[in-house]
């Protein structure tokens, strides 16, 4: 029979394989999704110029950084899933700050994309249509820092066989 420290170890090793899976598929998606874009020139027709652009242009115009920003979150995740793995306790920090710095991200993108839908939509269907869309988003992110943070975690973290901090 588990103990409750065995149960909590499992779940703690699970919960960073999870991480590293989506950060893999982060990793993945947005370095495709940039090498497509610069593969089949699109951005051309994009490009930020003086011709004021409406709409989806102004997001399609900052569509490299945007998958080059995404990648680079991908990274941090992967690093600190791993680094969860091998139960290193800074590593649930490492990945509650940058989950706090991805919702806000997340929030600041689903405002900025929230007011060019606007510009087709009621401003109140596009207010709602983002605040689901960001839901998506932020309750993984929520849940992580909880699961990261609460006190049966903390206490594996803790344990002095697993406190080989840098």
């Amino acid at each position: 029979m588990e103990t409750q420290n065995e149960k909590s170890l499992k779940k703690i090793k699970t919960g960073a394989i999870i991480i590293m899976a989506g950060a893999g598929y982060l990793i993945m998606s947005n370095t495709l999704g940039a090498i497509a874009w610069n593969t089949m020139e699109v951005q051309e027709i994009f490009q930020r110029s003086e011709i004021p652009m409406q709409g989806f242009e102004k997001l399609l115009a900052y569509y490299i950084e945007i998958c080059i920003s995404m990648a680079v979150m991908g990274l941090l995740y992967l690093v600190g899933g791993f680094f969860l793995y091998r139960l290193q306790h800074w590593a649930a920090r490492w990945l509650t700050y940058i989950a706090v710095i991805s919702m806000i991200g997340g929030i600041s993108l689903s405002i900025w994309v929230g007011s060019i839908i606007s510009e087709f939509l009621h401003p109140m269907i596009a207010a709602i249509i983002m605040m689901i869309a960001s839901s998506f988003e932020l309750a993984p992110l929520i849940f992580m820092i909880w699961f990261l943070n609460r006190k049966s975690t903390q206490t594996i973290l803790s344990a002095p066989s697993n406190s080989n901090e840098p």
